[in-house]
C-alpha cells in the first residue's frame, strides 16, 4: 500500500509541472492598468517569487503541522492526518492565492487531491513521506518584464546524478509567469521543481 501512495504522490508532482497551464490559458488576460497595481521591477518580482516559493514547496513536500491523534482512512487507503495550519480545504486555498492565481490554486489542488481531503469540515494531509527529486540541484533566477502586467520568472536549475558524488549532468529552466489580476500581482503558473 505505501508503494501505491509513492505512486501517487509521484503522479500528483508530475502533475505539478503543468499545474495551471490550462487554466491559464483558460483564464482572462490581465486585465487592470499597470498604473493602478502596486509598483513592479524585476528585484520586487523575484522576491515575490522567493517567497511564493518557499510557501508553495510547504504545500508540495507536505510540511505543515498535523494532529497525529486525529486521522481518518477513506475507502481509497491510506492514513490522512489532520492538518493544524489550516481548518479546511477553502482555506487553504486562501493561503495559496496570496501568491497564486485563483486558477493556478485550483489546478493545484485538483492535482493534489489524493494527498490533501477534507473530512468532517476539517483538513487532512496524507501521511506518508514525499519524495524529493534527488535528481535536481542548485537554482539560479531570473526576472524579465515581459510587459506592463506581466513578468516571467525563470528558475534555471541544475540537473545531478546522485550516484556519482552529484555530479552535474545538465540544467532545466522551469517558468513562472508573474501577472497583475485584479489589482494584485500573482503567479499564474507554479510548476514544482523538487
Amino acid at each position: 500500500m505505501k508503494t501505491l501512495w509513492k505512486i501517487l504522490i509521484s503522479a500528483g508532482m508530475a502533475m505539478s509541472l503543468a499545474a495551471c497551464a490550462g487554466s491559464a490559458a483558460a483564464s482572462a488576460s490581465p486585465s487592470p492598468s499597470a498604473s493602478s497595481a502596486p509598483a513592479m521591477d524585476e528585484n520586487t518580482a523575484l522576491a515575490a517569487y522567493k517567497t511564493a516559493s518557499t510557501e508553495l514547496e510547504k504545500f508540495y513536500q507536505m510540511k505543515y503541522s498535523i494532529d497525529g491523534k486525529d486521522s481518518v482512512e477513506p475507502a481509497g487507503g491510506g492514513t490522512f492526518y489532520r492538518v493544524k495550519d489550516y481548518g479546511t480545504l477553502s482555506e487553504l486555498k486562501d493561503h495559496l492565492i496570496q501568491y497564486v492565481t485563483a486558477d493556478c490554486a485550483d489546478s493545484i489542488l485538483s492535482q493534489w487531491a489524493s494527498v490533501y481531503i477534507e473530512n468532517d469540515g476539517k483538513l487532512y494531509m496524507l501521511g506518508a513521506d514525499t519524495p524529493v527529486d534527488e535528481t535536481k540541484g542548485e537554482e539560479s533566477d531570473a526576472a524579465a518584464k515581459v510587459s506592463d502586467t506581466e513578468y516571467k520568472i525563470t528558475a534555471t536549475v541544475q540537473i545531478i546524478n546522485p550516484d556519482d558524488n552529484n555530479k552535474v549532468t545538465g540544467s532545466k529552466d522551469f517558468e513562472f509567469p508573474y501577472v497583475l489580476q485584479d489589482g494584485e500581482w500573482r503567479f499564474q503558473e507554479f510548476p514544482k521543481i523538487r
